[in-house]
């Protein structure tokens, strides 16, 4: 007779896990701003982020305008730019010019002796012109305003253009005959 015999086998249950990782590296770079060829500041960027720009540098007598890609200066560098290399930033600067402003002097109906206008530098004082002359008055003073009223103080610092206005007296006609 035959005899069919079977063999039973059960597997246990498991789960397995399977974790993977990955080794891709994020290349981060370095940015060094440079002023008169010292280093200002350094930022560290991940490659495809832009570079904050940092506070703007100062310097005595001159003002920052733009930071640049060449020491040349020719080339002001665009902050929406995606950093992929280091490199360094040159920083830009203007000398600050101090601010010049005109005295216009008007001689109020007599005649200039010396020159219609003075160009002075701001925080300085206006020098004082040679007297105007007008026929049958004298000179009084230069003022601020036509009708003679504020005098002007020579000593006063200049902080903006303006003019000032010669101030007569009249001579008393006796005066005049009196010789």
């Amino acid at each position: 007779p035959k005899c069919n015999s079977f063999i039973f086998w059960e597997a246990p249950s498991t789960t397995i896990s399977t974790t993977i990782s990955s080794s891709e590296t994020i290349n981060e770079y370095t940015v060094d701003f440079i002023v008169d060829g010292k280093s200002y500041h350094q930022a560290k960027v991940e490659e495809g982020h832009k570079v904050e720009k940092p506070v703007d540098p100062s310097k005595d007598g001159f003002i920052f305008i733009k930071w640049c890609v060449d020491e040349l200066l020719e080339n002001a560098y665009d902050f929406d730019t995606p950093v992929t290399s280091s490199f360094s930033l040159y920083a830009e600067f203007e000398e600050d010019a101090p601010e010049e402003y005109t005295i216009t002097f008007d001689a109020n109906g007599g005649v200039l002796n010396c020159e219609a206008t003075q160009t002075v530098i701001e925080g300085m004082t206006v020098t004082k012109p040679a007297d105007p002359s007008k026929d049958g008055y004298n000179f009084v003073a230069w003022t601020e305003d036509a009708e003679g009223n504020n005098i002007y103080d020579f000593t006063k610092l200049v902080y903006s253009s303006f003019t000032l206005y010669a101030k007569y007296e009249e001579i008393p006609v006796e005066a005049l005959f009196n010789v």
